[in-house]
């Protein structure tokens, strides 16, 4: 049993790293105005909508398709 699971985990990363590659491949990072540059627009006007915040630094990146990840500095006032 121990076997069938180390094969089964074995073939999901494999999968995962495909498509990751194939992602990364396709130059999406890269891209200036691609669509996480979209998303950094959306997070931004969200967090500043409240006079309260104001938004002194934000990183957005795809990490996969349909998948970003962002680091987000915020000063309340």
């Amino acid at each position: 049993m121990d076997s069938a699971m180390e094969s089964l985990g074995c073939g999901l990363v494999a999968q995962w790293s495909v498509v990751l590659l194939r992602f990364l491949r396709a130059g999406y990072l890269l891209e200036p105005g691609g669509p996480h540059n979209l998303r950094r627009t959306n997070a931004a006007q969200s967090i500043e909508a409240d006079d309260d915040t104001v938004l002194t630094d934000l990183l957005v990146w795809a990490i996969g398709p349909q998948i970003y990840s962002a680091i987000i500095s915020v000063v309340a006032t």
